[in-house]
C-alpha cells in the first residue's frame, strides 16, 4: 500500500484558506463588537438626549402658558374694581368685564373666572368649555364648601399666588389663583380671584406646534392610556419626589406634580428614531465596508505570506494590516497606557484632524489633547471608564493650531498582558447635521466600491490555484480593467540587473504599444531618480502625479486622450 503524499503547493492553499476564514472571523468579531459596544450605543445615547431635552422644552413650554394665566390673573386681581365687586358684590361689575364667560374663554383664552370673598364666599363663578362649547360644571369647584378652598388656602391665610395644573372631571386644567388687592397693590386682601384654561387635545396639539415636540399630557383617571401605561404610571408615582424619566417602548414617560405636588399627571413623548436609524445605516455601511477591505486585504496577506522569508517581514505585515484597519475606522482611533496615559496607538484620522504628525501624537498625554478648561472633566471621565468599563461624553479636543474640535468620545476599559489601557474611538460631531445628506449620496458610492471589492475579492481567490505567474498578473490586470475605474493598468518588476524593467502584466493597452514599451531600455539611475522623486504611499508603492509628469520618459509613458484634472491628487483620465 502506497502513502498518499500532499504536495506542497496543495498545504499551503489549505493553510492560506484557514488563516483566511480565521481572519476574517476575527475580524467580523471586531467590527460587530466596535459597532454594538461603542458606535450603537452612542448614537442610542444621543436619541435619548434629545428625548430628555424635548420633555424639557415641553415642560418649559407649559411653564410658559401658566405664567401667562398667572399674569392676566394678577391683571384683574390688583384692580379697584375686583377690590370693591369683592366687597359689594355689585353686578355692574359681572355685567361689564364677564358679560358671557364664553366670550371671555373665545377671546382671552380664559375658561375660568371664579371670585371668593375673603370669608371664602363664593360671590362669582363661570366655567366654559371650548372643546364641548357649552358652560359646564366642575366638581372641585361645586359645593357648599368645594374642594377647590383647600388649593386657595395659601391665597387667603399667606397671600401668597397659586399656579398649577389641576386635574378635574372635565379634564386637566391650568390654574392660576391671586389674593385681591386695589390696584395699587395695597390691602387687606379681600379675597381670592382663580383663573383657569382647559389643557384640552386642541392647546396641546398648538402647544406641541409651537415648541415643535409632539407629546401628550395624561391624568391618572384618563381612559387613553393602556394596560402596561397604567403599570407604569402607578411605578412611576410611587417612586417618590424624584420622578426620574423612564424610556419605555420607543416613548419617555415622566411624572410631572400637579398645583398639589401629587404625581398624578403623566408626560408621554415620543423617541425619535432618525438618530438610531442613522446609526443602524452607518453601522451596516461600516461593517460591509470594513468586511470586505478586510476579505481582499486578507487575501492579498496571504499571498504575501507565501513568498515572505523571515518573522520578522510577517510581523511587519500583519502590523501594517492592523495599523490598515485601524484607518479604515470612520472616526478617530486612539489607545492610552494606564495609569500613565500616554497614547501610543492611533490612526490617520487622528492625525488629520487634529494636524499632528505621528511623530508628534507618540507618548502624549492625554490631557495635552485637550482644551485646558476641559481637562479636569477629562481626566475623571476617564476614571469613570476604569470603573465602569465603558463610557461615552462629548468634550473639545485641541488641534496642533489651538482650534477646538468638538467630539463624542466613547471609551472603554481594556486588557492586554497584565496591563490596563483606554481604549476608544470619536466622531466629529461638527458633521452630525450633514451626515444624512452626505450618507445618502455615498451609499451608492459604497455600494458601487464593495461590488468591486467583491468582485476582486473573487478573481483573487481564482488566482490561488494558479501556478503560472504570467497568467496571474494578467488575471489580476483584466480584473482591476473589468471591476475597477481604471482603464489602463501596466504591471512593472524591477530588477537590480538589466534589463531593469519587466512588463509582466497588462490590460487595457494594446500589445504593439507593450512590444514599443518593452525595447525602450533605460538605466537603473532613472527609474531610481523618479522612485525618489515620487510619492511613497506603502512599503513598495510610489505615487507620481500628473502634475509631475515631466520626470517620466515620454516615450516610455502611456497617456489617456482626456484633459489633465485640476486637482492634484485626482487620476489622469
Amino acid at each position: 500500500m502506497q502513502r498518499k503524499i500532499v504536495s506542497p503547493l496543495i498545504l499551503r492553499l489549505f493553510q492560506g484558506i484557514a488563516l483566511v476564514l480565521l481572519g476574517l472571523t476575527l475580524v467580523f468579531l471586531l467590527i460587530w463588537w466596535i459597532n454594538s459596544r461603542i458606535v450603537q450605543p452612542a448614537f442610542q445615547k444621543m436619541e435619548y438626549q434629545q428625548a430628555l431635552d424635548d420633555a424639557e422644552r415641553v415642560k418649559a413650554g407649559v411653564e410658559e402658558q401658566l405664567s401667562s394665566l398667572g399674569r392676566m390673573a394678577n391683571d384683574w386681581a390688583n384692580w379697584d374694581d375686583t377690590y370693591q365687586f369683592a366687597k359689594d358684590r355689585n353686578r355692574q361689575y359681572i355685567a361689564s368685564n364677564c358679560p358671557d364667560v364664553a366670550f371671555l374663554s373665545r377671546n382671552s383664552n380664559v375658561d375660568l373666572l371664579a371670585i371668593y370673598d375673603h370669608r371664602k364666599q363664593e360671590i362669582f363663578k363661570g366655567i366654559f368649555h371650548p372643546e364641548i362649547g357649552k358652560e359646564v360644571r366642575i366638581q372641585s369647584f361645586s359645593g357648599e364648601k368645594p374642594a377647590v378652598l383647600s388649593l386657595l388656602a395659601p391665597v387667603f391665610e399667606d397671600k401668597i399666588p397659586v399656579t398649577g395644573i389641576l386635574p378635574t372631571d372635565q379634564g386637566l386644567l391650568l390654574f392660576a389663583g391671586r389674593p385681591i388687592y386695589d390696584t395699587q397693590g395695597n390691602g387687606p386682601s379681600r379675597g381670592a380671584l382663580v383663573k383657569g384654561r382647559f389643557l384640552s387635545q386642541t392647546v396641546q396639539l398648538a402647544l406641541a406646534k409651537k415648541v415643535h415636540v409632539p407629546f401628550d399630557l395624561f391624568s391618572q383617571e384618563t381612559g387613553r392610556l393602556t394596560a402596561a401605561e397604567h403599570e407604569l404610571f402607578r411605578r412611576l408615582a410611587s417612586a417618590g419626589k424624584n420622578f426620574q424619566p423612564e424610556f419605555h417602548e420607543g416613548y419617555l414617560y415622566q411624572i410631572i406634580p400637579d398645583i398639589g405636588s401629587q404625581p398624578s399627571l403623566l408626560l408621554r413623548i415620543p423617541v425619535k428614531k432618525e438618530i438610531t436609524a442613522l446609526g443602524r445605516r452607518t453601522g451596516s455601511i461600516l461593517s460591509s465596508t470594513l468586511g470586505i477591505v478586510a476579505l481582499g486585504l486578507l487575501i492579498c496577506l496571504v499571498a504575501y505570506r507565501s513568498r515572505m522569508k523571515t518573522s520578522e517581514q510577517c510581523l511587519r505585515k500583519e502590523q501594517l494590516f492592523s495599523q490598515s484597519l485601524l484607518d479604515s475606522l470612520p472616526g478617530i482611533f486612539y489607545l492610552f497606557t494606564y495609569p500613565e496615559l500616554r497614547m501610543v496607538l492611533w490612526n490617520k484620522e487622528h492625525e488629520r484632524l487634529l494636524g499632528y504628525g505621528s511623530s508628534e501624537l507618540a507618548d502624549r498625554h492625554i490631557t495635552e489633547l485637550v482644551e485646558p478648561e476641559a481637562r479636569e472633566a477629562v481626566l475623571q471621565a476617564v476614571e469613570a471608564v476604569l470603573e465602569k468599563g465603558e463610557i461615552s461624553f462629548e468634550t473639545n479636543l485641541l488641534a496642533k493650531d489651538g482650534r477646538p474640535v468638538p467630539l463624542m468620545l466613547t471609551g472603554v476599559r481594556f486588557e492586554a498582558q497584565g496591563r490596563k489601557y483606554l481604549m476608544g474611538i470619536g466622531f466629529d460631531i461638527t458633521e452630525r447635521k450633514r451626515m444624512e445628506e452626505a450618507l445618502l449620496e455615498s451609499e451608492t458610492k459604497l455600494t458601487s466600491y464593495a461590488n468591486q471589492m467583491e468582485q476582486f475579492s473573487l478573481s483573487a481567490a481564482s488566482m490561488l490555484s494558479l501556478e503560472d505567474e504570467g497568467l496571474i498578473f494578467s488575471r489580476i490586470s483584466q480584473a482591476i480593467v473589468d471591476y475597477s475605474d481604471y482603464r489602463r493598468v501596466l504591471i512593472s518588476l524591477f530588477k537590480d540587473e538589466a534589463p531593469y524593467r519587466d512588463l509582466i502584466g497588462y490590460s487595457g493597452v494594446s500589445d504593439e504599444i507593450v512590444e514599443r514599451l518593452r525595447r525602450i531600455e533605460l538605466p537603473k539611475s532613472w527609474y531610481d531618480h523618479v522612485f525618489e522623486q515620487g510619492i511613497h504611499l506603502g512599503q513598495f508603492s510610489y505615487y507620481i502625479p500628473h502634475t509631475m509628469k515631466e520626470i517620466l520618459n515620454q516615450e516610455a509613458t502611456v497617456y489617456g486622450s482626456g484633459s489633465s484634472p485640476d486637482d492634484i491628487s485626482s487620476w489622469h483620465p
